[in-house]
This record gives structure tokens, C-alpha cells and sequence, in this order.
């Protein structure tokens, strides 16, 4: 939660502990605990710390930039990370990242959906079953039942 946000909440508390309501009342009614706004009171400003290095093995843009250009390309634009990687592998012999890796840069630039220039596939719900009179919709169901001898089981049809 941002400070802005933070302090809206600890002065919409203070109002409200002013007129008369408990503090943990209040911080309940705003989603918030109590050690929460209590701390928040002590600090206002986040003084978490990111990550401080940058990992050694992170892409970089170039690497990015070639996976997706290889995951929209004609050969493989209908083809999914898991497919892409060990086709590039046998084929061509070049390893560019994992397939984590492909899913992960592929995610942040929205290209997990369709790539192809078709339209992707569309998936149609099945129309209800819906009677209106006696003996218009039918089912069935199969179920085991034990029978007299231990691992013996009839079926039920229904």
C-alpha cells in the first residue's frame, strides 16, 4: 500500500477513535490490524529493500528480444515454449533460455494468447438442458456396489 493510502487510513482511525470509537475497531472496519496502523504511526514511509544485485544469469534485452523473435516467427507461432525449446535444440542446435524462461518473457509481453494470423479458437459453452415435460431429458450414471465376497463389486446402472 502506498503512503498516500496509508495515511488517508491513519487519519480516517484518528477521526474515528476521536468520536468515540476504539482504534481496533476501527482498523477492523478499515481491513487492517491493529500492529499495522501501529506501525504505520511509528513510520510512514516503506523501508523495505528490493533486491540489491541484479542475478548473473538474468536475460538480457538482446536475449529477450531473440526469444520473442523466434516465438512469433513463422515456424513457430503455434507452438508453445515446451515445443519451441527442444525444436531449437535438435534443429538448429541453439539454446537461448528454458522454457520457464520463454513462458516468463513471453507472459510479460502478452504473447501467451494466439500468435498465429488466424483467429485463435473459441470455446462455446453447451447449450443447458432445460425440460419442460416429463421424459425429455435423460441420464445415466454407473456406480460399483460391494457384493457379499470381499473384492466382488456389481455395477449399478442407473
Amino acid at each position: 500500500m502506498c503512503s498516500d493510502l496509508r495515511a488517508i487510513c491513519i487519519e480516517l482511525i484518528k477521526e474515528a477513535n476521536l468520536n468515540g470509537c476504539r482504534k481496533e475497531i476501527a482498523s477492523k472496519d478499515c481491513g487492517l490490524c491493529i500492529k499495522t496502523i501501529e506501525r504505520w504511526e511509528k513510520n510512514l514511509i516503506d523501508l523495505r529493500n528490493g533486491p540489491k544485485t541484479i542475478p548473473a544469469n538474468k536475460l538480457s534485452e538482446f536475449e529477450r528480444q531473440k526469444i520473442i523473435k523466434i516465438a512469433t516467427s513463422e515456424k513457430y507461432r503455434d507452438k508453445s515454449p515446451w515445443e519451441i525449446v527442444p525444436m531449437l535444440a535438435d534443429s538448429e542446435g541453439i539454446f537461448i533460455g528454458s522454457e520457464s524462461s520463454f513462458y516468463r518473457v513471453l507472459k510479460k509481453e502478452k504473447l501467451l494468447a494466439h500468435r498465429g494470423k488466424s483467429k485463435g479458437r473459441t470455446m462455446d459453452r453447451p447449450a443447458p438442458l432445460i425440460a419442460k415435460g416429463p421424459n425429455e431429458i435423460w441420464s445415466w450414471d454407473i456406480t460399483y456396489m460391494k457384493g457379499p465376497i470381499r473384492g466382488q463389486f456389481y455395477y449399478l446402472y442407473l
